[in-house]
């Protein structure tokens, strides 16, 4: 513990001395290399991305993620404790993806999980009223990001028949937080929303390692005969959390040399995050629910575009634009009559990761004109 409670120290004492010259190197060189215009939003994907370099993997559960609980408490109430039992069928399917020692393959064991309501109408009727469960990011590691609020305000505001649902999943940190508990709890959550709570319009919405989990509970869902949700969206979804970028040669390519100087990410982060999402097996993993779009699975995917509608958006100086672009691809081989390229994608230019949910854009009316956010509520909106 004194160890932990030293590095939380030492990590604070970085973020005060080094993070303002790093972030203000970065300003400078964005501004002289590649002639971008230094904004707010600059800054804030610079000092997210510099800040996560400072950490190690002790941070996240000692210092960052007590910081956002804390401020989450205020604008957040309680979140409510549900459990439910995976069947027999789901251990099939998940158990040859396990380690020995898994403490999933305890087929008795029930899942619990922790949601809370963000947003939800006095009169909600569940048989009309569509639900969203939003999933956060963060690597699997980090707690909902305080700066989502405006996003989920904004949204809630725009579509006040709407309920609002916030998953918070066990993140790797915890004990116990390996992969895949996060897909599970997602699947109890979602159980419970449509047979409990007998909603009957659910949409799964998830940014980053949200937009993973989204894209890993649609093909549990399907595999596993349950009933699939209306819509999903996802946001710059991490879609190949334990693939080895540099396996591809893309950390060597030119666009990555350009988009790492201008993202919120870096690969160098996120291989901290894979560390603690496979901590016994930093390796490859061949689970078509994980690393969704190395492990493409055509077969359930065929099922799955007929009968979700689903949106992708990302940014155009992501460094991670290059998996999601494979994985549409994937998607549009399919060549199913519900997914379009030009209608279920969205690329925004000169956006970084998750740019919707960090916009900090308070005016309603100016928020919904912006490109990314037009498409989303668009999409949320149609029929």
């Amino acid at each position: 513990m004194l160890q932990m409670n030293l590095s939380g120290v030492y990590f604070i004492l970085k973020i005060i001395l080094i993070l303002p010259i790093r972030t203000a190197i970065s300003c400078y060189e964005i501004w002289h290399n590649y002639a971008r215009k230094i904004t707010l939003s600059f800054v804030r994907r610079i000092l997210m991305r510099e800040a996560f370099l400072l950490g190690d993997s002790s941070t996240s559960q000692t210092v960052i993620n007590p910081v956002f609980e804390f401020i989450d408490s205020f604008f957040l109430n309680k979140y409510q404790d549900i459990s439910g039992y995976m069947t027999e069928t789901d251990y099939e399917l998940i158990r040859p993806r396990l380690k020995e020692g898994s403490i999933f393959l305890d087929v008795q064991k029930g899942i619990r999980t922790k949601y809370v309501w963000y947003s939800k109408p006095e009169d909600f009727d569940p048989l009309k009223d569509p639900v969203m469960i939003f999933s956060h990011g963060g690597g699997f590691a980090i707690k909902l990001v305080p700066l989502s609020f405006n996003f989920l305000n904004n949204l809630s505001k725009y579509f006040p028949r709407m309920g609002i649902i916030i998953h918070d999943y066990t993140v790797t940190v915890a004990e116990k937080g390996e992969y895949p508990l996060q897909l599970l709890e997602t699947v109890v959550l979602y159980d419970y929303v449509t047979k409990e709570l007998n909603c009957e319009h659910v949409y799964l919405m998830g940014e980053s390692a949200g937009g993973n989990i989204v894209f890993g509970t649609l093909q549990f869902l399907k595999i596993s005969n349950r009933r699939l949700p209306d819509k999903a969206i996802v946001l710059s979804p991490w879609c190949n959390p334990t693939y080895d970028s540099m396996k591809t040669g893309i950390r060597d390519s030119l666009s990555y040399s350009v988009n790492k100087a201008m993202d919120a990410l870096s690969f160098e982060g996120l291989d901290l995050f894979t560390r603690l999402l496979l901590p016994k097996s930093y390796v490859f993993n061949d689970d078509p629910m994980l690393d969704v779009e190395q492990n493409f699975d055509t077969i359930t995917w065929s099922s799955i575009l007929p009968k979700v509608e689903l949106l992708i958006v990302y940014g155009t100086d992501e460094i991670l634009q290059n998996e999601i672009k494979n994985m549409i691809k994937k998607l549009d081989n399919i060549h199913s009559s519900n997914f379009n390229i030009s209608y279920n994608v969205f690329a925004e230019e000169d956006a970084a990761h998750i740019e919707p949910v960090l916009n900090m854009t308070l005016n309603l009316d100016k928020w919904s004109r912006l490109p990314a956010m037009s498409k989303i509520l668009q999409f949320i909106e149609s029929e």
